[in-house]
């Protein structure tokens, strides 16, 4: 996540989202507050959930706000930060589940 006391991230992100708003036709522009929105939820996802999860907050938000169960940016945040304190998902224990150098549990593809 970048930090927000560096400038040359923010500028650099700030320009990126403006930019790919323009590109991709965007009705709303991903703005400051957007951003900092963002940044605090996929941020959270990644602290409480586990940090490769923190590119779905934005995925499910985006989904929201493409299906129209999300009005905005704005309300489709709030949601996902709601789900993600609300849903029940299994949280496996340190060192259960088959080792990285293991083949796959029995009846399992590889």
């Amino acid at each position: 996540m970048p930090r927000k006391d560096d400038p040359v991230t923010m500028a650099t992100l700030r320009s990126f989202n403006a930019a790919m708003s323009a590109h991709l036709g965007m009705p709303q522009e991903v703005d400051d507050e957007v951003t900092e929105m963002y940044l605090a939820l996929t941020g959270a996802v990644a602290s409480e959930i586990v940090r490769p999860a923190a590119p779905f907050a934005g995925l499910f938000a985006g989904w929201l706000v493409g299906s129209g169960k999300a009005e905005s940016l704005e309300d489709a945040a709030v949601m996902v930060a709601e789900a993600m304190r609300s849903v029940e998902f299994e949280r496996p224990a340190e060192g259960e589940g088959p080792a990285e150098n293991e083949g796959p549990a029995e009846g399992e593809e590889r």
